[in-house]
């Protein structure tokens, strides 16, 4: 019995050995390609960026309308905070006024309600809404799905360049 053969021929030890070699050559080949390739995290104009990216959106913020505007549901409950509304594969009545500073009914150049399902990109839609008014629109609305939406009624001025959002979280139920 003093026949004893090497550890290295035991399949186990190789095993970890062959695991532990291509983890070492992983992580040089990281430490290499982190220092040779540069991070993109540093810009020469950074400050120059910023402000210009602050003074874009302060001038887009001035040039957007100043409108009050209201969104309603018919049926709508109150739901944690958010809109629970019977409107899963039946359409429901939605309604949106827009008016402005003074309360004037204001007249934009189109409305659209747009829904959008965090889980499933392919649920999306949108829907353009009819003029009842002045200032008052309306659409039906079905969701294919329970549960959870993202919801905005888009309001644009002029040729669509500047809009104006109002935003909601819908929970549609049967």
């Amino acid at each position: 019995m003093s026949n004893k053969q090497s550890a290295f021929r035991s399949p186990w030890v190789i095993g970890w050995l062959a695991l532990l070699l291509s983890v070492l050559a992983i992580n040089i080949t990281f430490v290499t390609l982190a220092v040779k390739t540069p991070p993109g995290l540093v810009v020469d104009d950074a400050y120059e960026r910023g402000k210009y990216l602050h003074d874009n959106i302060r001038k887009r913020d001035a040039e957007k309308p100043k409108w009050n505007t209201q969104v309603k549901f018919a049926g709508a409950k109150k739901y944690m905070g958010d809109l629970k509304i019977p409107a899963y594969n039946k359409p429901v009545k939605l309604d949106y006024k827009v008016s402005d500073q003074q309360g004037e009914a204001v007249e934009p150049h189109s409305v659209t309600f747009y829904a959008y399902r965090n889980s499933d990109i392919k649920q999306d839609f949108s829907v353009a809404m009819t003029k009842v008014d002045g200032g008052h629109y309306q659409a039906e609305i079905s969701f294919p799905l329970k549960g959870v939406w993202d919801t905005y009624v888009t309001a644009t001025t002029g040729v669509g360049t500047i809009e104006h959002n109002t935003a909601q979280i819908i929970f549609a139920e049967e």
